[in-house]
């Protein structure tokens, strides 16, 4: 048996599924399994039982999902049919309240044409669209980004991004923090120039191959126009066809709040819940996490998970009109909409109608998703936090943060109408209103915000010098928004001081 003390990688490829009673067969992920335990005893309990069953007992694998919690990522590589169902059955078994206080079977998400773990959003490419459309897209005017920006972008705000990979190579893409790779059975290749050019296999069966290869490079890339100054924590949860597993996920958002993350962006989804990642959710949030997800591409009314979580922004997508998109899902748990229809007529690709985002190969391509506005969103609430300089002066403890943004945002003088004869609406996302409620973020290198790049600016860094970045606290002395305050941070100051 293998126990990990840290959650710092993906225990296993996707494999053939088991039967199970609580899931549709296709969507189980043989061999992997999420519970709670009773202490120490519970889990020493679980894991002598799974082993007992196991032709291979040292090659069982247990991956925290949660700090100082009990909550764990069992996997058992490799197991046939038979085997499994023995497992799921004895860990049904062990669900009893002593040694086990939930469990449940690992599944499929993602984000693809279908809706069952997937967000749906779709783009099309060839249209010849160039970094200046990009610029010129309608949901950077829709937004008023550039009002916005004279009073917020981001500052000491660190935004985690889980999705597919994110395309380094791509001209579009600025200052990326970090990468972290969760999924070993998915992306990964690169072309000739470092460009991500996929595996070259179908892993989901659907007849295409990496189709989702660029969306975590579209979203990124959405997200940072949006709070250019943020730093951007790129977590890949899902692989190029855009599959992963809920206990990715969870160890996915485990991982942004250990890494010090502000925002979370989920464009991706089931219509499964999950108790570990609602569990992750809810302990992101109480430390100081907004997390924002698509409510998914139906048309009609749902909501897909987490999306639908109540401690998490649910967004749907709007039109170049500021009304509800026409491929938009829509719910009573939706919170907010944003920009995310592309309405190509006769192939013109106009970009007052385009949703336009960066993909592999350098291209720049059309898309319509929620997964677009929840990267809006998601930029959108960075700017916000920004502004949050002191909580306590706020009167905030971390734990409301995320309500505090949620609020600020619905304060929006734009709403469009939910189309179930209720009469309800949602407020459309607009940032230079929701900015214009808070006093405007210090710019340059004054920390501190008294106008001037001094010795005091000096103190806060040395003060929090190669300290950890949490969650509940601004990273304003991370002045070069790579996740680190160190010398090049300090080599920023001295280069503004005296500045304002």
């Amino acid at each position: 048996m293998k126990y990990h003390i840290a959650p710092i990688a993906l225990i296993a490829g996707i494999v053939a599924p088991v039967a199970a009673s609580n899931l549709p067969e296709e969507l189980s992920v043989a061999g992997s399994y999420m519970v709670r335990a009773s202490g120490e005893a519970g889990l020493a309990d679980l894991l002598e039982a799974i082993e007992a069953l196991t032709p291979d007992p040292d090659s069982v694998e247990v991956f925290p999902l949660l700090p100082g919690s009990d909550i764990y990522n069992i996997v058992v590589p490799d197991v046939d049919t038979l085997v499994g169902d023995q497992i799921g059955a004895e860990i049904s078994n062990l669900t009893d309240g002593e040694t086990l206080i939930w469990s449940e079977e690992d599944y499929i998400l993602g984000h693809s044409e279908d809706n069952e773990g997937q967000s749906g959003s779709l783009w099309v490419s060839g249209l010849d669209l160039t970094s200046a459309d990009y610029a010129n897209q309608y949901a950077f005017d829709l937004l008023e980004i550039d009002a916005a920006h004279l009073r917020s972008q981001g500052e000491g705000v660190s935004i985690a991004i889980l999705d597919t990979q994110v395309d380094l190579s791509h001209p579009q893409i600025k200052n990326v923090m970090k990468t972290i790779d969760l999924v070993n059975y998915g992306s990964g290749s690169e072309g000739s120039e470092g460009e991500l050019a996929g595996n070259g296999f179908d892993e989901d069966g659907d007849g295409h191959i990496d189709e989702s290869l660029g969306h975590g490079t579209f979203v990124t890339a959405l997200v940072q126009s949006v709070a250019p100054k943020a730093g951007v924590l790129s977590i890949a949860v899902l692989n190029d066809d855009g599959i992963g597993s809920a206990a990715t996920l969870a160890l996915g958002i485990s991982i942004a709040v250990n890494e010090g993350a502000h925002i979370i962006s989920l464009s991706l989804g089931s219509e499964t819940e999950s108790l570990a990642v609602s569990s992750v959710i809810e302990y992101a949030v109480a430390s100081g996490v907004t997390v924002f997800a698509a409510v998914g591409n139906t048309g009609s009314w749902g909501c897909l998970f987490p999306a639908r979580h109540p401690e998490v922004i649910a967004v749907g997508a709007s039109d170049n009109t500021r009304e509800l998109a026409n491929i938009s899902s829509y719910h009573y748990q939706m919170d907010m909409v944003a920009p995310g229809l592309s309405n190509l007529i006769m192939n013109n690709a106009e970009a007052d109608r385009l949703v336009i985002g960066p993909t592999h190969d350098k291209e720049f391509v059309a898309g319509s998703g929620t997964s677009f506005s929840t990267a809006f969103a998601a930029g959108a609430g960075a700017l916000v936090r920004a502004q949050l300089v002191d909580l306590e002066a706020s009167q905030l403890d971390v734990g409301q943060v995320a309500t505090r943004i949620t609020k600020l945002l619905k304060l929006s003088p734009f709403r469009t109408e939910i189309p179930n004869d209720s009469g309800q609406t949602r407020p459309v996302v607009e940032v230079a209103d929701a900015t214009n409620r808070n006093e405007p973020v210090p710019g340059g290198a004054d920390i501190n915000g008294d106008g001037m790049a001094n010795g005091q600016d000096l103190a806060l860094i040395l003060g929090r010098w190669g300290l950890e970045l949490t969650s509940g606290e601004l990273h304003r002395e991370d002045l070069e928004r790579d996740g680190v305050i160190d010398g090049q941070d300090l080599a920023r100051l001295l280069g503004g001081w005296g500045s304002p």
